[in-house]
């Protein structure tokens, strides 16, 4: 083989590579853009002051290996039974973003992207809490009795967990699920409208890996 062939083939793929990867970066954000517009409301409660922190987070994400083709292998935790509510297509279709680790002053803090909402999975007052689907779900680690699980429904979920990130008279409790460890209380808190930080931008920044 000609030397100077292979090394100006070898040249050309390394330029289509490179060009391969920001155009596909670029794609990839301006999917995200237009398809994720809204999260949970307890995100902007949870995060705080720290916008710029999630920016950074969000920053981060890259196109899965296999994208635009079929969606990536994902796990998902299966915390509660709200999970069951997702096929294995949309299972396989969720970025997980951890923002704040195990130990945390404020607890673990992750982010779920999936189809158009960005969901959590963090720690409300030493509580697990996922949210999904406009609704939230927070573990109690012990068996609320049926009285007292009866009398919660319908009720705002701060009177029955006092929290700053609660204190809500709108987020009424749906259901009580118990056993004979832990009770799971459903909260409806709905959604609010979610920007990627790139959208705040100039149309060109996207391009910028």
């Amino acid at each position: 083989m000609n030397d100077e062939l292979r090394t100006a083939v070898l040249a050309d793929v390394d330029r289509f590579r490179s060009v391969w990867v920001r155009r596909r970066l670029r794609l990839y954000r301006q999917f995200l853009q237009v398809t994720v517009t809204t999260a949970t409301p307890l995100l902007s409660r949870v995060i705080g002051p720290d916008r710029a922190g999630l920016d950074r987070l969000l920053w981060t994400l890259r196109p899965p290996p296999d994208w635009p083709g079929a969606p990536p292998q994902a796990a998902v935790p299966r915390h509660g039974r709200f999970h069951q509510d997702l096929s294995a297509a949309d299972r396989a279709r969720v970025r997980v973003l951890v923002m704040r680790e195990e130990g945390h002053p404020d607890g673990r803090l992750a982010l779920r992207i999936m189809k158009r909402s960005v969901d959590i999975s963090c720690e409300v007052g030493g509580h697990p809490v996922r949210t999904f689907s406009g609704m939230t779900y927070l573990r109690l680690p012990l068996r609320l009795p049926d009285v007292v699980a009866a009398a919660s429904l319908g009720r705002p979920l701060m009177d029955v967990v006092r929290h700053p990130w609660l204190d809500s008279s709108d987020w009424r409790i749906r259901k009580v699920r118990s056993n004979a460890h832990e009770t799971w209380i459903s909260v409806h808190t709905g959604r609010e409208a979610f920007e990627m930080p790139w959208s705040r931008l100039l149309p060109e920044a996207a391009r910028i890996d």
